[in-house]
């Protein structure tokens, strides 16, 4: 292919040009009591409170309602990571930092691989990566 404006030769890519993250689990099938039927249930939740003095669109709260259960506030804002002095996290290359994370389903061995997955889900959130689904082998 050639580039129209200036006419060099180049491949195009199948992909956009940003990082791919797959997750442990995004989703699961959770019991609805009040249809009584089974319900896809999204696990992770990125957002703001209603009752947090600050309000910013870098910075925010993440859930993680599967298990290991936990919040945990994320930035970032520059001044407030140069603020916390030990974070719980801090994804480099996206320059999101989790802190105040709270463990509301007990404790994990392996909690920094899940504060990664709460950074990439943030990362996800504000568009910095995409998600590479795994692959579903459909015997049909």
């Amino acid at each position: 292919m050639v580039d129209t404006i200036s006419k060099k030769s180049f491949t195009r890519s199948l992909f956009p040009p940003m990082d791919f993250y797959r997750f442990k689990h995004h989703t699961e099938l959770a019991e609805s009591a009040l249809h009584k039927k089974k319900l896809m249930r999204h696990l992770w939740i990125v957002g703001e409170s209603p009752f947090d003095g600050t309000s910013s669109p870098d910075e925010g709260h993440v859930v993680h309602l599967g298990t290991p259960s936990f919040t945990a506030r994320w930035t970032m804002v520059e001044e407030t990571i140069a603020q916390i002095a030990k974070p719980d996290f801090l994804d480099e290359d996206t320059n999101i930092l989790i802190y105040e994370t709270i463990m509301t389903g007990g404790i994990n061995e392996n909690i920094d691989e899940w504060l990664m997955e709460a950074a990439n889900a943030v990362a996800y959130c504000k568009g910095l990566i995409a998600i590479a689904e795994p692959v579903i082998n459909d015997p049909n």
